[in-house]
Formats: structure tokens, sequence, C-alpha cells
């Protein structure tokens, strides 16, 4: 059986051209060409425009994005707006405003020099994590928790940037991949998962389905074992089996959704340790078998991750699941 591949490179796509993740995120062409070198060093079924994933739409709201370092994602320091006097801006034009251009523009270079099998998909934050960006994680969490109405205002006017945003995406001819992993257990518990956020995601995942795309795929890192039904729920078609999660547990509360895809990731720190891959592929092989439908993954890799030791672990699982 041929097992689709999902690495999850971001900042590593930027390594793999000599620059910085910051300098890349910057620059459609310099994307463009990262996309390419990722394609050629990883030959991944899926890929993702884009670097520092949570940070666009924020910064098209007035978040100022800074660099962080030579190897690390840009970052948002300081939230741009309080929770306690949030006034929700006029939402930004996903034609011209931020980096909603740069991202387009390099999926069409890219396109044009990728082949057509290898899905390319243009990354979307869910809102959770745009909310968590415009205010800060601890007080919209807090505020959530406490029924705070403040909260709602923000999550609406970032359920807004997410749902624009993704239209756009669809509008230019491209897929979405929707990223929201601020709603993982333990940030958010599943009571208020259910309550509070799900609502959310199941709009986005109807938004999405409406725009005509089949594959609906929603990111929450770490271990979502409580909350993966109501993920699945949502109308989401794929989801994260985190390498922090008990694969056998997991597959069990999926019980009844055989039709979802799940991406088993594998801890990436083995891409950039001195260790055999051989332990950890026959395992993921292992766990790959509680899936009917399963994509091979790995969580976020270093921005020094060895693509050699990537392409043995590669050949190692692919002679396990056999």
């Amino acid at each position: 059986m041929n097992i689709p591949w999902e690495p999850a490179i971001y900042e590593h796509k930027a390594a793999l051209i000599g620059k910085t993740p910051a300098e890349v995120s910057a620059s459609a062409d310099l994307l463009a060409r990262a996309l390419k070198a990722e394609h050629a060093a990883y030959r991944a079924d899926f890929m993702t425009v884009g670097i520092d994933v949570y940070n666009v739409e924020a910064e098209s709201a007035g978040a100022l994005v800074e660099e962080t370092g030579s190897t690390s994602c840009p970052e948002i320091r300081t939230p741009p707006f309080s929770i306690d006097r949030f006034e929700p801006p006029a939402p930004p034009d996903t034609t011209v405003s931020g980096r909603y251009p740069l991202l387009l523009e390099a999926a069409r270079i890219a396109r044009r020099e990728i082949d057509e099998s290898v899905a390319l998909r243009i990354a979307a934050s869910g809102p959770l994590s745009i909310a968590g960006k415009l205010v800060g994680i601890e007080p919209l969490v807090m505020a959530l928790a406490f029924g705070d109405r403040s909260a709602e205002a923000v999550l609406d006017f970032a359920q807004l940037l997410c749902r624009n945003w993704l239209t756009r995406i669809r509008a230019c001819g491209f897929d979405a991949i929707v990223f929201d992993s601020v709603a993982a257990p333990p940030v958010l518990s599943p009571a208020l998962y259910h309550k509070r956020v799900r609502p959310r995601h199941r709009r986005i995942m109807e938004h999405l389905e409406a725009l005509g795309q089949e594959d609906r795929p929603l990111v929450v890192g770490g271990d979502t074992t409580p909350t993966v039904n109501d993920i699945v729920a949502c109308g989401a078609t794929t989801v994260i089996c985190d390498f922090s999660a008990d694969a056998e547990r997991f597959a069990g509360a999926l019980d009844g959704a055989a039709g979802v895809t799940v991406r088993r990731n594998v801890d990436p720190a083995l891409f950039s340790a001195a260790a055999s891959v051989a332990p950890a592929a026959e395992r993921l092989a292992h766990d790959l078998r509680f899936f009917a439908r399963p994509i091979a993954g790995t969580g976020i890799m270093a921005y020094d991750a060895d693509p050699d030791r990537f392409r043995r672990f590669r050949r190692r699982l692919r002679d396990a699941f056999r």
C-alpha cells in the first residue's frame, strides 16, 4: 500500500534555499523558490504555501510581525488589541492587504513548476488562533471560560477574517488548509471547545464546502483525542493524530468516522538527531494501520532538519508497511 506523505514544512523550507524564514515569508519569489526546493527534497504528496502560518490574517488587521532569529519564524510579539476594549476595525481587503497577494503569487509561481499530482494548499488560520494573535491567547481563553461577551466579539471578527481569506483563496483556484492549534487541549478544555469553538469551526468548514473544496483539512495539533469527534462533526475531512497522541486511543475515539483521513505525525526531532530512524519507522507503520485512510506526516520540521534522514525514514517506513 502506498501511503501519502505530508511533512510539516514551514521555516525549514527557507533553510533549503539558504535564506532566513523572515526573508522567505516576505517575498513571493523566495517563497516559490523554497516550495520548489521543498518538492525536490521531500517529494511529498501535500505541501503548504506559507511560513509563519498563524500571523497572516492578524497582520492584515494591524498586528506587527517581527523577526525573531535567523532560524525561526517571524512572530507577533505584542497583540494589537486589548480584549477589554476591542473595537473591530474595517475588515482588510484580501486583494491588496498584508501578505495575501504575496501568498497567492507564490502559489501561482510554484504551481507552474510543481507536478499537478501534488496537493498545493494555501495556509489559513482558524478563528481561535487569529483571535489569540489579536488580543493574546491567555486573555482570550480566560474570557471564553468565564463567558465574557468580549471574547465573542473578537472571535466574530477573527471568523470574518478567516472566511474572507478562504473565499479569496478559492476564488483564485487554490485549496486551503486551516490551522487552529490554539483550540487543542490543554489550552482549551474539551467542554469549552464543544461549546464555544466547535460552532465556529463548523461554519468555517461549511463555508469551504460551499466554495467547492472537497478535502477540508483542519489542523489542530497536540493530543486532540478528547475532541476529535467534535472536530470531525464540524465537517473536517482530514484531521491530525499528532505524535503526542496514542494512535490506538485516537482511532477508538474516531469510531464511526471511517471516511475521515487521518494524518499520523512522527516526532520531527527525529530528523535533527543522530539516532537510528528504524524504530520510529516501525512504530509509525504500526500506528498507520489503525486508520482506514491514513497519511504519514510529521510535526513541524526544525529549520536544521536533515532531508537525508527523512528520506531514510521514508524508505524504512515503506519497507515496514508492506
